[in-house]
């Protein structure tokens, strides 16, 4: 029996650990001894393991206070890795986001590494030693996955990586429900046609430019209603835009909701706005459940989802007028958003766990030339 083993910071929300337990299942379900090893000590959390996957908290996360400080957390944290892979004796170690780094320095001899970019590769982790770090290890690494082109030829012109490998995200349809389940009528008069935004509410997602957009279109457009679900750090400067706008009546905050489907199946239409992405996956979900989006064609992502015309629109980063426009366009024009619709759901084929999971198998079975155990 091969096993697998994870490493990742922690399984707070987010789509990098939501895809990271994908991953985990796909290996799990194929009858792999599967481990996830959180830098983060144990924490309430969002995402449940599925059935057969272990989980290890690790505990040692957290800021430093100084140089000497970090220099004895630090050496701390490689004891504790390299005794984790020692003891766990992993046939496949992922690194994921910036545990890659770590793996990348930890690594012990007869197992697989492989580095995992959840993110643009730029903006991925933070710049300085990070970085700097990054570009020497990732040699050390057997394999770098991203989940684009574009990040694919990033790693290969900025970093030492040999052998990277495009591997986009699954979706898994159709969603698990998670607490809190917040019922879309609350927040959704009924006969309004709603525009669906969601994701963390930082600044990455630019759910504030979604606003001003939106802000623009309402007169217009007084049967729509735009409900943005999650929770973040930009949550009061949001609230404060959408009341200084005279929005309060048109624009929802309702927080994370864990029945994301049931907000998916009730929009009229989706729309991302994110300065930058990796890989989407409340995009790819979005479509899969029949909600034609419009997206900014941001680094990442989108245009590696997005039929332009045929499921959605894409529209150029850092242009507030085509944002403008597309919005207007897909909340005018019924036939559109029926043509939409009717596309979309092409993404659970494209995307689906049975294709994915046949990537992943090659590359371990094929690239590396390693037969299964």
């Amino acid at each position: 029996m091969q096993k697998i083993l994870f490493l990742i910071g922690s399984l707070g929300g987010g789509g990098a650990e939501r895809a990271t337990i994908n991953i985990a299942k796909i290996w799990a379900e194929r009858g792999c001894d599967v481990v996830i090893a959180t830098l983060d000590a144990e924490e309430p959390r969002i995402y449940d393991l599925p059935c057969g996957i272990r989980l290890v908290p690790l505990g040692i996360s957290g800021r430093s206070h100084g140089v000497i400080n970090a220099l004895k957390n630090n050496v701390y944290r490689i004891r504790r890795l390299r005794n984790l892979l020692i003891t766990e004796r992993p046939d496949i170690a992922f690194g994921m986001m910036s545990a890659a780094v770590m793996l990348g320095i930890v690594r012990t001899r007869n197992m697989i590494a492989v580095g995992a970019e959840r993110a643009f590769p730029p903006q991925s982790i933070p710049r300085g030693a990070w970085q700097f770090l990054r570009r020497l290890v990732y040699a050390r690494l057997d394999i770098v996955t991203v989940q684009t082109e574009v990040g694919r030829d990033w790693l290969l012109r900025h970093t030492r990586a040999r052998n990277v490998v495009v591997i986009p995200n699954s979706v898994e349809i159709p969603l698990a429900k998670q607490a809190p389940e917040l019922p879309v009528s609350l927040y959704v008069p009924s006969g309004q046609k709603l525009l669906l935004g969601a994701g963390r509410l930082v600044h990455q997602k630019a759910f504030d430019r979604l606003v001003v957009a939106f802000g623009r279109l309402a007169k217009k457009h007084p049967d729509w209603i735009l409900a943005i679900t999650g929770e973040g750090n930009d949550r009061e400067s949001l609230e404060r835009m959408v009341v200084d706008r005279g929005l309060g009546e048109r624009v929802v905050l309702p927080g994370r909701a864990g029945n994301l489907a049931d907000w998916f199946m009730a929009a009229h239409a989706f729309v991302l706005t994110s300065r930058h992405e990796g890989f989407p996956n409340v995009l790819v979900e979005a479509l899969a459940h029949g909600c034609p989006a419009v997206s900014v064609d941001c680094d990442t992502g989108p245009r590696d989802i997005i039929r332009h015309e045929e499921n959605g629109l894409l529209v150029s980063q850092d242009d507030p007028e085509a944002l403008v426009a597309a919005l207007d366009r897909i909340m005018s024009d019924d036939s559109l958003r029926g043509k939409m619709a009717a596309n979309a759901p092409e993404v659970k084929t494209t995307f689906s766990p049975e294709r994915i999971s046949a990537m992943w198998q090659s590359l371990f079975v094929g690239t590396l030339g390693r037969p299964e155990k």
